[in-house]
């Protein structure tokens, strides 16, 4: 995987991660989900470093610290509880408060802000052309 570009979100200047379990803590939440057995659910993807359940991290959006009490990895039919994952790794978190789609989750040592998944409108297909049935 190529390195992965952000902004610090206190500086606005631009931070790089190399997917390395080495660099300092950062992942993407792309889906939440209500899980019946778990409550919420927050599908991450680790871009750098390392998350240890139970440990904290920042939200970069909202400056909020949060602790993701369980890591799962989350397969077709069972989910595996984890000790800790690492870069380039997707799970499923639980325990996170206010966290959206989009969130950046990082150290607070060295906060990146990673650009957000962005989602076409429904019903705005460019370019999408549907072959006539006749």
């Amino acid at each position: 995987m190529p390195e992965i570009v952000g902004t610090n979100p206190k500086t606005g200047e631009e931070e790089r991660r190399h997917n390395d379990p080495a660099e300092h803590f950062c992942a993407l939440v792309f889906k939440v989900q209500a899980d019946p057995f778990v409550g919420q659910l927050y599908y991450t993807r680790l871009y750098s470093g390392s998350l240890k359940r139970g440990h904290t991290v920042l939200n970069a959006r909202t400056g909020e610290r949060q602790r993701a009490t369980k890591l799962l990895r989350m397969h077709a039919n069972r989910r595996e509880e984890l000790e800790e994952a690492f870069a380039g790794d997707i799970i499923g978190a639980v325990g996170l408060q206010e966290v959206t789609t989009g969130d950046t989750l990082c150290t607070t040592a060295r906060p990146i802000l990673l650009e957000p998944p962005t989602f076409p409108e429904a019903g705005h297909l460019d370019g999408y052309r549907t072959a006539s049935r006749g």
